[in-house]
């Protein structure tokens, strides 16, 4: 088959980029399916999440992306931005986040300012390390902040999101909880990523949010499972997301738990479907990363469907690779990276 002949010629690339990401038996399955997609025309998403900034100023064990140090050369322009911006129509959310720290942007300001104007609703995804009156220009203006915060104690937090001083970022949570209007503060919610070492930090963060003010914790899984740790620690994991829920609950707290984490089912009531079985993400938001480059969904799946460079957002959006990618993620078929996903769209509304 020549794949060439299928896709236009200034995406030659993308067969190599996403078939060869696969396992060989899938590898064939999407190409031979490559052949039966047809392009489309979809209306446009009402949310994109756009990756202002490739660095990070923290070096998470489980991320990593902050071992390489700061680089402002892996950003986005304020003039390819508003392009990008520009080209999809209805567009009423922008969440900033992606593998970076958007606050690093020197002129990260200009950024929401093109934003507020255009009447975007806007979410952001930080370490917390930013000027805390970027964070409150968003909560000020109808946007939503979202704190990346995997622990409840100093010593724990401090040795998962490194160099982070926990004093200072606390500081930060009481300010904000504390000089907002109520209805603002309920826009802000902590992103507690459970991981081997941090399970039980989870019921004693509900306790500090009670007295911090925060309303909203969501709760999200890393990718890597390769040591296999969530299978021996299914019951413990468990056993405290009940914990939690009984502590959210009591406390007026909306906890996010998903309903699985890594194909480990989590039987408590409460807990949140994930997309795993029924997704509906690459029809309703897009992903547009520093160097152009859109893909499918928040989890940073790595299936590309084209280039904000090289092609209109419309002819990317409904192009063979988009769409035949919408084929097969409710199908067995699905990408790997899809299986055992733990995106959950309530905890982003």
């Amino acid at each position: 088959m020549n794949i060439n002949s299928l896709i236009d010629s200034n995406a030659v690339a993308l067969d190599s980029r996403n078939f060869g990401a696969l396992p060989t038996h899938l590898s064939k399955n999407w190409m031979v399916g490559l052949a039966s997609t047809k392009k489309s025309n979809l209306k446009h998403p009402n949310k994109a999440i756009i990756e202002i900034i490739n660095s990070c100023n923290f070096d998470c064990p489980m991320c990593r992306v902050g071992q390489y140090g700061v680089n402002l050369n892996r950003v986005m322009p304020l003039d390819k931005f508003v392009k990008n911006i520009s080209q999809i129509n209805g567009l009423k959310t922008v969440r900033l986040n992606g593998l970076g720290e958007s606050t690093l942007v020197p002129n990260f300001d200009e950024y929401l300012d093109y934003l507020f104007e255009k009447g975007m609703r806007v979410e952001l995804i930080t370490n917390g390390s930013g000027n805390i009156d970027i964070y409150k220009k968003i909560l000020n203006n109808s946007g939503h902040v979202i704190i990346s915060w995997d622990a409840a104690e100093k010593e724990m937090f401090e040795k998962i999101r490194r160099p982070a001083n926990w004093d200072v970022l606390i500081k930060k949570i009481k300010d904000l909880s504390t000089s907002l209007p109520a209805d603002n503060i309920k826009k802000i919610a902590l992103l507690f990523t459970i991981q081997e070492c941090n399970i039980d930090q989870l019921s004693r963060l509900i306790l500090k949010c009670a007295d911090w003010k925060i309303s909203n914790i969501i709760v999200n899984a890393v990718k890597d499972n390769e040591s296999g740790w969530t299978e021996s620690k299914k019951e413990e994991i468990e056993s405290e997301f009940v914990i939690a829920n009984e502590l959210a609950t009591k406390n007026n707290i909306n906890l996010f738990l998903p309903s699985q984490v890594f194909g480990n089912k989590i039987n408590i009531e409460g807990a949140f479907n994930t997309n795993s079985d029924k997704c509906e993400m690459p029809w309703k938001e897009v992903v547009i990363r520093w160097n152009g480059d859109v893909q499918v969904c928040n989890m940073f799946n790595p299936y590309v469907y084209g280039n904000m460079y090289l092609n209109s957002f419309d002819d990317i959006w409904n192009n063979l690779f988009a769409n035949l990618f919408r084929k097969m993620i409710n199908t067995d078929k699905k990408h790997p990276y899809c299986v055992n996903c733990v995106y959950f769209e309530e905890a982003y509304k």
